[in-house]
């Protein structure tokens, strides 16, 4: 054999122990919270426990927003209140929104239309601010919830727990998608890329927005009201904005929140390309994320080359071995994906939701999701400009300008029966 085909298949073996390493992490995440879990769960009714702020931003009507917003409504938690804000009253979300809380009858819900937009940030992050400027200092906790997140009943009382601990600044969860029979490929992308992406997020402590509390005091210590004026994304940034201050993030294994939406192909690039250039602009580990999965690319397509070189020029023994090689990697990763598929459905299931069946075949598209995501990692690497829900944002170096705001366009009747992502 030659020594690049030896390099190769070293390649292959490094890249897929570095996988299980830090599957093994993640593993010991939720093992450790199972040994530290009550026998019964209680609700929680001391009025010690911190009085959280939960802040919905709104922009167009998510397919699962009415469930979104009464789960957010009806929380396992005594002291909270809801924040809502919605980017227009011509947007489609502002009547689903005041239909749900009319129809629950709650009270500890409030509704403002988006009215200080900022041209530096993002429009998320204009509500973000807007709504926090007006909160007052008897909350402990600000929470944050995405609307393509339904909550669970505890999921508040969930994500305030570790607060216990002074050290801990934010808490926050996972995005698990969970396809249903039949998913399109860009559905079947968007997934297979999020199970390594979760593992990669809690190795490199990346926080999620669509569940993310941080403490009021930790907030104002880290300045993040400040910061997030100039920025795209409010989460991945946070981790770096607490440990200056000397506070922790932790992940909280059993806010595995569930996606059941559908994308397209074209969406799920868009998708994909925003998560990454997240990542680019605002945490340290960029460097390391850009080398390991453009690497892991080009270790995979040489393997390719190499064993197709070897078939054509007969030389049986070296396609042999590459494809034995090609093949301890696709069991490893297929075991890897396995493994975090029955971990997240346990934490689901747990809680009484619905869980499709794992499907097998789904890996396939494997192949198609490592091509997705090299294409992402390199339109992330000089992106300056990035569309997001209609509104175009422009990059000057360090700083984000909005073009030109615009309402939410309405979504014809057909496509908001469907589950599609916006």
């Amino acid at each position: 054999m030659s020594t690049l085909v030896i390099i190769t298949l070293g390649g292959l073996v490094f890249f897929l122990l570095v996988q299980i390493a830090w599957m093994v992490r993640f593993c010991n995440l939720f093992r450790r919270a199972r040994t530290r879990q009550p026998a019964t769960a209680s609700t929680p009714s001391d009025q010690k426990t911190p009085k959280v702020a939960v802040i919905l931003p709104l922009r167009g009507p998510d397919p699962y927003l009415s469930d979104c917003v009464r789960g957010l409504l009806q929380q396992n938690y005594p002291r909270y209140d809801v924040r809502i804000v919605v980017d227009s009253r011509e947007d489609m979300a502002w009547d689903i929104v005041h239909q749900v809380i009319e129809d629950s009858g709650a009270r500890h819900a409030r509704v403002r239309v988006l009215e200080s937009r900022l041209t530096t940030c993002s429009l998320k992050l204009s509500a973000l601010v807007q709504e926090i400027s007006n909160l007052d200092e008897s909350y402990d906790v600000i929470a944050f919830l995405d609307a393509d997140v339904i909550p669970y009943s505890n999921w508040l009382a969930d994500l305030v727990a570790p607060f216990a601990d002074p050290k801990i600044g934010a808490t926050t969860g996972f995005r698990w998608y969970m396809p249903s029979a039949g998913a399109n490929p860009g559905t079947l992308v968007r997934y297979l890329w999020n199970i390594g992406a979760v593992v990669q997020m809690y190795v490199y402590r990346m926080a999620w927005g669509g569940s993310l509390a941080i403490k009021a005091q930790a907030f104002r210590e880290a300045d993040l009201l400040q910061k997030w004026t100039r920025t795209l994304y409010e989460d991945v940034l946070t981790y770096h904005a607490l440990q200056e201050v000397g506070l922790k993030l932790q992940f909280v294994p059993a806010v595995m929140m569930v996606n059941r939406e559908t994308i397209d192909f074209a969406s799920c690039f868009r998708f994909i390309r925003r998560q990454m250039l997240n990542v680019r602009l605002y945490h340290r580990a960029w460097p390391a994320v850009l080398s390991f999965g453009i690497a892991t690319t080009v270790n995979l397509m040489a393997t390719s080359m190499l064993c197709t070189n070897a078939i054509l020029h007969r030389d049986w023994l070296t396609a042999g071995w590459i494809a034995a090689g090609a093949t301890l990697y696709g069991a490893g990763m297929c075991t890897f994906w396995y493994i975090l598929e029955v971990l997240a459905r346990r934490v689901v299931r747990e809680r009484g939701e619905q869980v499709t069946p794992v499907r097998l075949r789904s890996f396939i598209a494997a192949p198609l999701a490592q091509a997705v995501f090299f294409g992402c990692l390199v339109a992330a690497m000089a992106r300056r400009r990035i569309e997001w829900r209609g509104v175009t944002y422009v990059l000057e170096g360090a700083n984000v300008r909005m073009l030109e705001y615009r309402p939410y366009r309405p979504i014809p009747a057909e496509v908001l029966d469907a589950s599609v992502s916006l």
